[in-house]
């Protein structure tokens, strides 16, 4: 009889899963992990796994299973993907996508301050100051709102106060905004008492 001369070709490796998570909350600081799942038809052994993690331009920012955003490698509404190969003992290979988009962060004020505090009276001129922060990395807008016993009463960084308008008792309340390139905000306030002055 001939003998019949049979060869046998690799079968490529096949990712059955791949998941980013978390998918929802990302922001410039989370820390992701790609979790995958492949096999060989032609082995019981698990294939290789090479991870690559892409920013929104396609740059790669990471090799591992997890990675950990920051502002200088992510910026709010970025696509972050995770592309995973798997590699059989042939040399077969087979790739896979997941992505999460980063979400933005609100920025928030770390100080109001109203300056004088003390001896306020109905001829003070006061000046409101804020810092603020923004976990993503921008730098964001402050802007003030005053009010006299809660009625809005102007905007701006200084409130001039006259004997016509206010009154001895009245409390005055500097509330700060920050904003920040994608909308985010935070407020935060601080208020002085007018004093009452002896007459002269």
């Amino acid at each position: 009889t001939d003998d019949a001369l049979v060869t046998v070709t690799n079968s490529l490796p096949t990712i059955t899963s791949i998941d980013v998570t978390p998918d929802t909350g990302v922001t410039t600081s989370t820390e992701l992990t790609c979790t995958v799942s492949a096999s060989d038809p032609d082995d019981s052994r698990t294939p290789t796994i090479l991870y690559e993690w892409l920013d929104a331009a396609g740059n790669n920012i990471g090799t591992s299973s997890t990675l950990r955003l920051t502002s200088s490698i992510s910026s709010p509404g970025d696509t972050i993907t995770c592309k995973a190969t798997a590699f059989d003992t042939d040399g077969g290979t087979a790739d896979a996508t997941d992505s999460v988009t980063v979400d933005n962060s609100n920025p928030y004020l770390t100080k109001v301050e109203i300056t004088p505090d003390s001896g306020v009276t109905t001829s003070t001129k006061l000046t409101c100051s804020g810092t603020a922060f923004d976990p993503d990395g921008g730098t964001p807008t402050i802007t003030y709102e005053w009010s006299q016993n809660t009625t809005f009463v102007g905007t701006g960084g200084t409130l001039e106060l006259d004997n016509s308008t206010y009154s001895p008792g009245d409390k005055i309340v500097c509330t700060a905004k920050a904003t920040d390139a994608d909308g985010g905000h935070g407020t935060l306030s601080d208020s002085v008492t007018i004093s009452n002055t002896d007459p002269v």
